[in-house]
C-alpha cells in the first residue's frame, strides 16, 4: 500500500510496511492451521474515554483434521469473558498472543462450527482512538483500523494470517452524530436512542487483515461506474474540492477493469482518516487513506493524489481479489500495485510519464539497496520457492521492476494476456510466486524458469561496464559489455535481453541483444561514426550501467534522445564537464517539454554553479510548470541575496503555488537575506498543503543559523499546526532545532523534549531519537516514564533502543 512521492520523506509516505509488524513468534500460521475459516460476524461498540472495544465475535469454520478438539485463534491485548457454541459454555484460556478454546466434543472436516466469543480489547496496535482533549480541542472523534500485516488480532480474535479467506458481517454501534464504515455493502442503519448501528456485509471471501472499521464525521458522496458504487467519505470542509483528489478514480477503475478483469466488487469506498500510519491501505471494498491527499488548486501539480489513489485501487485486484499466501510472497501484492500504478500513468499521461515513473521507482530501489543488508548475507530459498530479495520496501520497487522486465520479454500483448489469465485463474484465492510463474508460462508458451531463478529466487542485479569502438574502414561498431557485479551465492552472472540503440546521421539501429556471460561483444554494420549509442534503452532491465560518453555524445543525447530517462541521465552526466555544459543545458531549459528533465537540468546547473547559470535559472523560475519553478527557486540558494532578492520576493508575493512559496522562503534563509528572520517569521501564519510553506521556513531558518528562533520551533511543533496530516513539519522543525545544539544545547534539549507530548506517534519517536543522538541523558527519566505510559506498541519498540543508548551513557 503505497505510492512514493520523491519530494517527501519516504518513511512517512509508504503504505503499510507490514513485514516489520509481522508476529513471527506465534506458532499459529499457514503450516499449523488445522481448520478452514468460513465467516466472521463482529458486533462492536466502543468506549472513547477508556479507548476500549466491547465486542462479540462469531467465528465459523470447518476442521481440516479428524479428532479436532481445540480451536486456536490469534488474540492480543484483549480479555475474553466467555466462549459459547450453540449457547453452551466452552472452556478457554489465553496467553499474550492466542485464545485457546477447548471444544465440547471431537469434530471432523464434515462439521461446520460457529463459536461465539465475548471480549473487551484495549488495542496496542491495529485500532486507534481519537478524541478532543482540553489541551488539543481540534482533534475529532474518530476511530480507524489498520490490519495489514497482522494487526487485526489486537482488536478481535481471529485467524490473522493471509493464507485463508472468509466472508464477514460487521455491526458497529456508534454515537448518532458519527458514521461507521466497513467492508462490503451497508445492509441497514438502526437508530438506538442516542446511538446508531451500521450493519455491513461482505459476501466475497478475503484475508482477515483486510477487515476495516472507520468511525467519524463525514459527508458521503457517491457515483456509479460500470455498475460499481464509488463512495467518497470526505470531511465536510473538503467536499467542494473532491475532484482534485478523487476525480480520476472513474478513469482508473475503467483502465484496470479493461486491462485485467472487471472490478470484482459492488462497492469501492475511499476514506481519509486522522494521522494515518501510512499512505493508505487497501481494505477490501473500503480503502483507508492519509489526509495528505486533501489539497486545493495551489498544491497542483507539485502534489497529486493520483499515485496513491491508483496504487490502492490496483490492490483491490492484487492483494484483495488475489492475495499472497504468506508474507514471503508479498511482492505479488505490492509489486503489482506499484507497477499497475505506472501502467495507469502510461494510459492517462503517455509513454514519457510511464518511463519517468519507472525511473523514479528504480532510483528508489537502488537507494533502498544501499541501506539494505549486504547481498552476501541474502539466503537462497529457491527450494522452498520463496523470493530472496522481495520483502519490505523491495517488494514494491524491485517487484515492479520484475513485472516491467516480464513485459519487455513477453511483449505488451502477451504480458496483458498473461495478467488476465492469472487474475481469472486465481480470483478469490491465495497465490504464491510459483503460481505466477506457471500461469505466465501457460499463457505465453515461454519457459520462464531461468528468469524467475535469477530475478526472484536470486538477488541483486547486473552491473554493466559498457564501451564501444568504431571501425571507419569496415563501417562497424563493436559494443563491449562486461558484468562487474560482485558475485555471491544469491547473486550470479545474469542472462538477459537488453535493448540497444545506435544513431548515426539518418541511420537508426534498434536491436535486442542477449547478454549471456561475464563478457560479451556485439558487432553492428553502420555507415558512419555513431552520434549516439544507448545501452538499456528505455530502462527495461533493472541494472546499473557504467558507460562513459564524451561531451558531444551527451549533448546529442540530451537534445535528441526520444527517451525521457536518457535525457535525464545526459543532464546529470554533463555536470562532469562543468562550465562547458552550460550552453547546452541552457538551451534545454528553453526547449524541453517534460518537467522531469527540466528539473534535473535545473539541478545540474545549480551543481555547476557560477554567474553563467543565473540567467537560465531565473528564466526557469517563471516556467509554466510549478514543479520546475520550485526546483529553480531552490537553486537560487547558491547565490548572494543581492543577485536573487527580487526574484525570491516576487515569487513569495505573487506565486499562488504552495510549493513555490516554500522554496522561496527556504532560499531567502539560505542566501541570508538581511531581513530573512522577519520575512520567515511573518510567513509562519500561512497554512499550506502538508505544511510545505512552514517546512520551507524552518529549512530556511536552519540555513540562516540563528538560534533565536528556537521558541518558534516549540510553538510550531504543536499538534494543531499539522492537523491530521503527516506532521512532516514536526520532523523538519525538530531537525532545525538539533542543528543549534552545539551552541544552545540546554534550550535545544528542552525544545525537542516538548515534542514528546505530541499526540502524533512519529513526532514522539523522532523527538526521542534526536535526544538519543544528542546524548541527552538528563531526559532518561522522562523517556522511561513515556515508555511506561505509552500504549502503542510501535512507539514502545522505537523507545526501547533510545532508552538503552542513554542508559549506556551513565
Amino acid at each position: 500500500m503505497k505510492y512514493i512521492l520523491q519530494t517527501f520523506i519516504i518513511f512517512f509516505l509508504l503504505p503499510a510496511k507490514l513485514l516489520a509488524q509481522a508476529d513471527t513468534v506465534s506458532f499459529l500460521n499457514s503450516e499449523t492451521r488445522n481448520y478452514d475459516q468460513k465467516h466472521i460476524k463482529l458486533s462492536l461498540s466502543f468506549d472513547f474515554n477508556e479507548e476500549k472495544v466491547i465486542g462479540n465475535c462469531e467465528f465459523s469454520f470447518s476442521p481440516l483434521v479428524n479428532d479436532f478438539n481445540e480451536l486456536v485463534l490469534h488474540a492480543k491485548t484483549m480479555k475474553v469473558s466467555s466462549v459459547k457454541i450453540s449457547g453452551k459454555v466452552l472452556q478457554f484460556n489465553q496467553d499474550d498472543k492466542h485464545l485457546f478454546v477447548k471444544m465440547d466434543k471431537t469434530y471432523s472436516p464434515d462439521d461446520s462450527i460457529t463459536v461465539s466469543i465475548d471480549y473487551i480489547a484495549y488495542p496496542a496496535r491495529g485500532l486507534y482512538f481519537f478524541k478532543p482533549t482540553k489541551e488539543i480541542p481540534e482533534i475529532p472523534y474518530q476511530i480507524w483500523t489498520q490490519g495489514e500485516g497482522e494487526n487485526n488480532r489486537f482488536w478481535y480474535p481471529a485467524y490473522d494470517m493471509p493464507d485463508d479467506k472468509l466472508t464477514s458481517e460487521v455491526l458497529i454501534t456508534v454515537p448518532s452524530n458519527l458514521i461507521a464504515i466497513s467492508n462490503g455493502i451497508l445492509q441497514n442503519v438502526k437508530e438506538e436512542g442516542s446511538d446508531k448501528t451500521f450493519y455491513w456485509k461482505m459476501n466475497k471471501p478475503y484475508s482477515n487483515y483486510l477487515t476495516t472499521v472507520i468511525v467519524g464525521d463525514y459527508i458521503t458522496v457517491t457515483e456509479e461506474v460500470r455498475g460499481t458504487k464509488l463512495e467518497y467519505n470526505i470531511p465536510s470542509e473538503w467536499v467542494d474540492k473532491k475532484d482534485l483528489f478523487y476525480g480520476r478514480t472513474p478513469q482508473m477503475i475503467n483502465f484496470f477493469s479493461d486491462y485485467m478483469s472487471p472490478y470484482p466488487y459492488e462497492r469501492y469506498a475511499q476514506t481519509t482518516v486522522q494521522d494515518f500510519e501510512w499512505g493508505g491501505v487497501e481494505n477490501i471494498t473500503a480503502t483507508t487513506l492519509n489526509r495528505r491527499i486533501l489539497h486545493d488548486e495551489n498544491a497542483v501539480p507539485n502534489y497529486s493524489a493520483d499515485g496513491l489513489i491508483s496504487h490502492e485501487l490496483a490492490h483491490q485486484w492484487f492483494g484483495d481479489y488475489l492475495t499472497c499466501k504468506t508474507w514471503g510472497h508479498i511482492w505479488l501484492n505490492e509489486g503489482f500495485a506499484t507497477y499497475f500504478t505506472d501502467l495507469w500513468y502510461e494510459n492517462e499521461f503517455g509513454r514519457d510519464e510511464f518511463r519517468y515513473q519507472r525511473y523514479l521507482s528504480n532510483t528508489e530501489y537502488f537507494d533502498i539497496e544501499l541501506k539494505a543488508e549486504p547481498l552476501d548475507s541474502v539466503k537462497l530459498k529457491e527450494s522452498e520457492f520463496i523470493p530472496a530479495e522481495l520483502s519490505g520496501d523491495k517488494a514494491y520497487e524491485r517487484g515492479a521492476a520484475i513485472l516491467n522486465m516480464l513485459r519487455f520479454i513477453l511483449g505488451d500483448y502477451e504480458f496483458q494476456k498473461a495478467i488476465k489469465y492469472y487474475v481469472n485463474k486465481y480470483k478469490n484465492q491465495n497465490v504464491t510466486t510459483e503460481d505466477l510463474r506457471i500461469t505466465f508460462e501457460e499463457s505465453s508458451g515461454k519457459d520462464l524458469k531461468k528468469f524467475f531463478h535469477q530475478w526472484i529466487y536470486g538477488a541483486g542485479f547486473p552491473e554493466f561496464k559498457v564501451d564501444y569502438s568504431w571501425n571507419e574502414s569496415e563501417k562497424k561498431v563493436v559494443l563491449n559489455v562486461k558484468q562487474t557485479q560482485e558475485l555471491f551465492p544469491a547473486v550470479g552472472i545474469f542472462e538477459t535481453p537488453v535493448l540497444i540503440e545506435i544513431v548515426a546521421g539518418k541511420q537508426l539501429i534498434q536491436d535486442t541483444i542477449q547478454i549471456a556471460g561475464k563478457e560479451n561483444s556485439f558487432t553492428f554494420n553502420i555507415e558512419q561514426k555513431p552520434d549516439l549509442v544507448m545501452f538499456n534503452k528505455y530502462e527495461w532491465i533493472l541494472c546499473k550501467v557504467d558507460f562513459k560518453k564524451n561531451f558531444e555524445e551527451l549533448s546529442y543525447q540530451l537534445q535528441y534522445d526520444d527517451d525521457v530517462v536518457g535525457r535525464i541521465c545526459a543532464a546529470k552526466e554533463l555536470v562532469e564537464f562543468g562550465e562547458k555544459s552550460i550552453p547546452v543545458l541552457n538551451r534545454t531549459i528553453k526547449r524541453e517539454l517534460h518537467y522531469g528533465v527540466q528539473v534535473v537540468v535545473v539541478e545540474s546547473l545549480k551543481e555547476i554553479g557560477g554567474d553563467n547559470v543565473l540567467e537560465s535559472l531565473l528564466l526557469a523560475c517563471d516556467d509554466e510548470d510549478a514543479r520546475v519553478r520550485e526546483a529553480a527557486i531552490k537553486s537560487l540558494s547558491i547565490f548572494t541575496y543581492e543577485k536573487v532578492n527580487d526574484k525570491l520576493l516576487e515569487k513569495l508575493e505573487s506565486d499562488d503555488n504552495y510549493y513555490v512559496k516554500g522554496a522561496a522562503l527556504y532560499s531567502i534563509g539560505a542566501v541570508k537575506h538581511p531581513d530573512a528572520k522577519k520575512i520567515l517569521t511573518d510567513a509562519l501564519k500561512m497554512d499550506s498543503h502538508m505544511n510545505i510553506i512552514r517546512r520551507g521556513i524552518f529549512e530556511g531558518f536552519q540555513k540562516l543559523g540563528d538560534p533565536s528562533i528556537l521558541s518558534l520551533i516549540q510553538e510550531y511543533t504543536q499538534y494543531k499546526y499539522s492537523y491530521g496530516e503527516m506532521h512532516l513539519l514536526d520532523i523538519t522543525a525538530l531537525d532545525c532545532a538539533k542543528s543549534f545544539a552545539e551552541t544552545n544545547y540546554e534550550e535545544v534539549v528542552e525544545v525537542i523534549s516538548s515534542a514528546l507530548n505530541n499526540p502524533y506517534f512519529r513526532t514522539r519517536i523522532h523527538a526521542a531519537k534526536l535526544l538519543a543522538e544528542l546524548g541527552a541523558k538528563e531526559k532518561l527519566k522522562v523517556l522511561i516514564r513515556l515508555y511506561e505510559e505509552e500504549r502503542r506498541d510501535v512507539v514502545k519498540e522505537q523507545l526501547k533502543p533510545v532508552i538503552e543508548k542513554l542508559k549506556s551513557l551513565n
